[in-house]
């Protein structure tokens, strides 16, 4: 049923770095395809309309597609999936008569990353998935992350499988790494949810800490239920200091268990003119889980173009 999405196998890949001592994983390069390199945008402006009504009574310009102010979710056919192992891919299955994206499976040394193909040009959104951690190791590894990055190439590996992308994520992560007892480096217990750069603190002076995108916050969390579905509620809203203004909520059968909120100078890292890609990225090592999502949706301030 799902079998119109997109898979990118990383066959005559080149290796990028040495396997991480800890957890065993190694970093793959790829490209997301020619529909992720050319992938149009276009923000709202007055004037002419566009040809679609789906996201919003606001026009977005000219638009040779549709105008909507949401992103298409799983069950749309511009989502890509790709995978750090062959043997491993992430997949669109259905359960209970919805579509669900495992991104990884409960065992070690696995990773996966699913893009909407869809470029956005927009400078704040909001966002809200479902997602379940489950047949997991003791404890559990290493987590999943939602993430808006810059560019249609992109590197599977460490990291919670984002490893290289450039962008930012909201993260879950199962696993604390010992790096350094100093600030910001104390924010790696686990398991935690938080606000991350993809890319790594020039002034953080020790290099794994660096290379690992400690999160700007975080709040430690208790253990995840391996039956449950979780929510996770985020946002990035501009902020009149030209930075950006983010939220984030971790909720359990509509209770809060923990929420986040900041600021952040995020230039060259999220906003301007230049198109976004919107995913989720998770990966495991010796330790491992099962990581999956389902009922995405990320809704942006005015409706944008999108191209089939």
């Amino acid at each position: 049923m799902w079998s119109h999405w997109r898979e990118t196998t990383l066959a005559g890949a080149v290796a990028l770095c040495a396997c991480n001592a800890a957890n065993g994983l190694g970093d793959y390069t790829f490209d997301l395809g020619e529909a992720a390199s050319t992938s149009t945008s276009s923000t709202s402006s007055s004037g002419g309309g566009g040809t679609g009504g789906g996201g919003g009574t606001s026009p977005c310009g000219p638009c040779d597609g549709e105008c909507r102010q949401e992103l298409p979710g799983l069950e749309d056919d511009g989502w890509i999936l790709t995978e750090g192992r062959p043997d491993t891919p992430p997949q669109l299955v259905e359960e209970d008569g919805e579509p669900v994206l495992v991104l990884t499976q409960g065992a070690a040394s696995h990773r996966g990353l699913a893009f909407h193909e869809q470029g956005v040009v927009a400078n704040g959104f909001s966002a809200r998935f479902d997602f379940r951690i489950s047949e997991t190791s003791t404890p559990p590894g290493d987590g999943l992350a939602f993430v808006v990055q810059r560019s249609g190439a992109a590197t599977v590996g460490l990291a919670l499988g984002v490893a290289g992308l450039k962008g930012i994520a909201f993260e879950v992560d199962l696993y604390s790494n010992t790096f350094s007892a100093d600030p910001p480096c104390d924010l790696s217990v686990a398991p935690h949810v938080g606000f991350s750069s993809l890319e790594p603190w020039p002034d953080i002076p020790d290099t794994n800490c660096r290379d690992n995108f400690t999160p700007y916050d975080a709040i430690a969390v208790g253990s995840f239920d391996p039956t449950v579905w979780y929510t996770m509620e985020v946002s990035l809203t501009p902020s009149p200091d030209g930075g950006h203004d983010y939220t984030l909520a971790l909720l359990r059968d509509d209770a809060t268990l923990g929420t986040l909120e900041g600021h952040q100078n995020l230039d060259g890292q999220f906003g301007g003119d230049q198109p976004y890609f919107y995913g989720f990225g998770a990966g495991t090592g010796s330790l491992f889980a099962r990581h999956a999502v389902r009922n995405v949706v990320v809704t942006f301030p005015e409706p944008v173009c999108f191209v089939p």
